[in-house]
């Protein structure tokens, strides 16, 4: 089945319904929250510059930046509902699909340097086949389909803000913390997003604070030794 426009919209209580029970589903490893698209949806970030700064995502071993790319093309690609910027576009193995042009045909791996216990994209028209696994290091934690996300609105909308949503990963436990995903579909396409990943600010300590901090900590310390002199 091939991309196609429709508008569309089932309620957001229905689809929040949905989402609840296939999360619930799965809810012995990773479990999943979303919320519905906007137009426009603001803070995607993370492909703008034509790579991904703070992620490494590889396409048959290489660079996944050939299938970074933008707008929409019907049979082609769908961007988002209202993500003006660059996105990821997974294409199927050429074992399905002869060609896309423009594109590298296949999955694409995200690698993470460290172990993560969640990870979160813009998921644009969303199909039943569109999958996502996680894994620690070789070994399958668990995997999603299009359809265990979304639903009835795992149907390909460009325009429908509950095909097109904010979706966010979680580990259960520290147990099911993973380090690798494998985005694929079987169908044109799967597109998605995200948010640049920013450095933890090391914690600021405040001169004020800092001063008063010492002062009541010598205070408490005299008080300390004038009571322990005291005693004796």
């Amino acid at each position: 089945m091939k991309k196609y426009l429709s508008s569309a919209i089932i309620s957001t209580t229905s689809v929040l319904a949905v989402s609840l029970i296939a999360g619930s589903a799965n809810a012995a490893s990773i479990t999943f929250t979303s919320t519905p698209g906007t137009n426009p949806f603001p803070g995607l970030t993370a492909f703008d510059d034509g790579t991904a700064p703070g992620y490494t995502f590889e396409l048959g071993g290489a660079s996944a930046a050939s299938n970074i790319t933008s707008g929409s093309v019907v049979n082609v690609k769908a961007a988002p509902l209202g993500d003006t910027s660059k996105y990821l576009a997974v294409q199927p193995d050429p074992s399905i699909e002869d060609n896309v042009p423009g594109f590298t045909l296949g999955a694409v791996l995200y690698n993470s340097p460290t172990l993560l216990n969640t990870f979160s994209i813009y998921w644009g028209s969303a199909d039943k086949s569109n999958k996502v696994e996680f894994f620690n290091g070789n070994t399958l934690i668990q995997a999603f389909t299009g359809l265990d996300v979304f639903g009835a609105n795992a149907n390909g909308s460009w325009t429908s803000p509950n095909s097109n949503r904010y979706v966010t990963f979680t580990a259960s436990s520290p147990n099911y913390k993973f380090d690798k995903i494998r985005f694929s579909t079987e169908q044109i396409a799967f597109e998605f997003d995200a948010v640049a990943p920013r450095p933890v600010p090391a914690p600021v300590i405040i001169p004020g604070i800092a001063l008063a901090a010492a002062f009541f900590g010598s205070k408490a310390l005299k008080k300390k030794q004038t009571n322990a002199g005291s005693i004796a």
